[in-house]
């Protein structure tokens, strides 16, 4: 996840679970370039019936970039959702928590989200 740009091969593999309300994605994998940074993300996302026309959206999803170059964190991440679904759209609370380089840089960011799926 370093700040780099072109293309950059990766070796990794991909676990989903998906049903009509949860789904588990788990992405662990390692870039082949100067860095071999090794990454794991995953995200799981809830969405329980609550009424006929509603549902409970909530959503998680964290990163974690190791650069084994320098034996130091590059970048990680978690990003929580809560809120409410009406057909293909949800809203909600939002909370965005970065760690930047060795140092662990915090940023935080909180809201309100607006999503939609284009199915």
């Amino acid at each position: 996840m370093s700040a780099s740009s072109g293309f950059v091969p990766l070796i990794g593999i991909e676990y989903s679970h998906i049903t009509d309300n949860l789904l588990i994605l788990l992405t662990p994998n390692i870039n082949i370039s100067r860095t071999y940074d090794i990454e794991g993300l995953a995200v799981v996302e809830f969405t329980p019936v609550i009424t006929r026309k509603f549902h409970l959206y909530s959503r998680i999803q964290g990163l974690y970039d190791y650069n084994t170059h320098n034996g130091s964190h590059e970048r990680s991440y978690f990003y929580a959702r809560l809120g409410l679904g009406y057909k293909h759209y949800q809203f909600g609370l939002a909370s965005n928590t970065d760690y930047y380089d060795a140092d662990k840089e915090l940023i935080q960011n909180y809201g309100i989200f607006v999503r939609a799926n284009f199915n």
